[in-house]
């Protein structure tokens, strides 16, 4: 039996299950979970768990960020001692998303959105009774492991109970919630170490998450068919993690071959590069610099690009979902290189916030568009797969992008390196823009036709034929 044939079959059994699959799937958004608002109409109610999840986990990484750089500092770490306990979270990321990746296919979404958050609560609570680099690192450590699998968990159960039709609007929430923890976290780190001292927030945070993982235990129905969730620690095995990356270098190889899954992966991944060197390491030295600020007005800056991303998060989603990712996810990433590339030209503060906005606004409009249309594109067998690589590509992106920034600076200007990050971004989206299909235009226009069954069925005949 020729391999390459089989191969085939199965391409073609999957096309014609993925082109029959959105109008059922729609059916039982509408039987189900309904909701009366036009961003939400047809949303998921086991979302909001979910999203609540996020807020609070995205409030815990908040209230962390202004302490941690004191926090370090009282126990005698250097600056590169620093960088190594910022970089550990995301490196870990880097190599844990496969294994728990197949975890959830094997066990379920649920074990993750339990596991994650109450390994973060005993991580970060413990954080706060670290007294060197060693124990530091190991916690921290355990909460990259930790935010992988809530992170994994989320976004493959929100594929489950999503369909093509209103699958940007289902995840959007979920990023919407975490900007928002994001925003008001700073603030509540800072009253805490002030009032209560530097190690308050860390036992704050630790008991705050425990409560998501509470959360999820008792509000969330597995969603993954014929989970394991028993035998959930078996699959964290030697073994199983060795299989594990066996099985997702086949899968890899294999959806690379298929341009709009390369062309979307490689967006996502610039997006992330340029924006760890770009909004993340570059943007409070042109703010302090070139307009004086100080850091808390640094603080409200990115509270203010979080408020742009709540505010417009899911008005794009409702259009993605409407006229498709494309639609999207190019105007956004290009809104996103404009920004970058005309920020540090800005003379005056109100040019300066004025372009901040726009930037969050870009920001907020790419949102869960990749993630969504990754989702459209690939079938229930290499769904889970597919997001384990855009996790993985972004994760690699904010690892990178932070030092090619730095060095690029050093070697050329500030204007130059956020020149290079515009441009790079603008060459990953014309790429998207050139060779990825639009992925979800069928199912809406199967949706806006209120599911007439006959038409449904003459469809099904002329596919026969």
């Amino acid at each position: 039996e020729n391999k390459e044939n089989k191969e085939n079959v199965v391409v073609v059994l999957n096309t014609e299950k993925k082109e029959s699959d959105p109008s059922q799937e729609i059916v039982e958004s509408e039987k189900n979970h309904m909701k009366s608002s036009s961003f939400f109409e047809g949303i998921d109610k086991r979302v909001w768990p979910i999203a609540t999840s996020s807020l609070l986990m995205g409030c815990a990484i908040g209230v962390m960020a202004p302490v941690m750089p004191v926090f370090a500092a009282n126990i005698g770490l250097s600056q590169t001692e620093l960088g190594l306990v910022m970089a550990l979270i995301g490196g870990t990321r880097l190599i844990i998303n496969i294994p728990l990746t197949s975890v959830a296919e094997r066990a379920g979404r649920k074990p993750l959105l339990v596991f994650g958050p109450l390994c973060s609560s005993f991580s970060i609570f413990f954080t706060g009774f670290s007294n060197s680099l060693g124990e530091l690192l190991s916690y921290r450590f355990l909460t990259g492991v930790s935010g992988a699998a809530q992170m994994i968990g989320g976004q493959l159960y929100l594929s489950d109970i999503s369909n093509s039709a209103n699958r940007a609007r289902t995840m959007a929430p979920m990023s919407a919630a975490f900007s928002a923890g994001m925003m008001i976290g700073p603030a509540i780190g800072g009253v805490m170490a002030d009032s209560f001292g530097i190690r308050s927030p860390f036992y704050f945070v630790g008991f705050a998450v425990l409560t998501v993982a509470i959360n999820n235990y008792y509000l969330l129905t597995e969603t993954k068919p014929y989970a394991d969730s028993k035998h959930f620690l078996r699959y964290l095995s030697p073994s199983s993690v060795i299989g594990s990356f066996k099985e997702a270098s086949y899968q890899w190889s294999t959806l690379l071959k298929d341009r709009s899954v390369l062309a979307v992966i490689c967006a996502h991944t610039t997006f992330w590069l340029a924006t760890a060197g770009t909004q993340y390491t570059l943007l409070p030295f042109i703010a302090t610099q070139q307009f004086g600020l100080s850091l808390s007005s640094v603080g409200g800056i990115y509270a203010l690009m979080a408020g742009a991303n709540v505010i417009f998060s899911q008005p794009a989603a409702l259009i993605s979902d409407k006229f498709g990712r494309k639609v999207m996810l190019v105007p956004g990433l290009l809104l996103t290189s404009v920004a970058m590339a005309l920020v540090t030209f800005t003379t005056t503060q109100t040019q300066f916030f004025s372009i901040l906005v726009i930037w969050g606004i870009g920001n907020a409009i790419v949102g869960t568009a990749p993630v969504a249309y990754l989702s459209d594109i690939t079938t229930n067998e290499t769904r889970a797969q597919a997001l384990a690589m855009m996790r993985s590509g972004g994760d690699f992106g904010l690892m990178l992008g932070a030092g090619f920034a730095g060095v690029l600076s050093d070697l050329t200007s500030l204007n130059m390196t956020m020149g290079m990050n515009a441009l790079l971004v603008t060459i990953a989206t014309c790429f998207f823009w050139a060779f990825a299909r639009e992925s979800n235009f069928r199912s809406f226009r199967v949706l806006e036709k209120k599911l007439n069954p006959t038409q449904v069925e003459n469809n099904n005949q002329v596919k026969k034929k």
